[in-house]
């Protein structure tokens, strides 16, 4: 499983909506550890400048094209349809 630290970005606290500066350790596709120190031999990746707002889904997706691909796409996007 692949594990690496996202260094130094600002993070958003989703319970105070407040943002600061701190690490995230990442293992597989989970956040397993917020504020750590990376270890000196860690794979690491510098945000510096950047914003990481966890929990946030890219809910963008294009309704132009003829069902039923419109709707695979809305689904794979996390669309729920009703």
């Amino acid at each position: 499983m692949t594990e690496f630290y996202l260094v130094n970005g600002n993070v958003l606290n989703v319970e105070n909506g407040v943002f600061s500066k701190t690490n995230l350790k990442i293992s597989g596709k989970k956040i397993v550890s917020v504020g750590e120190e990376a270890p000196a031999d860690a794979q690491t990746v510098d945000c510096t400048g950047k914003y990481l707002v966890p929990g946030i889904m890219d809910a963008h997706v294009h309704l132009v094209w003829e069902e039923p691909p419109r709707i695979l796409c809305m689904r794979r996007s996390g669309m729920v349809i009703t």
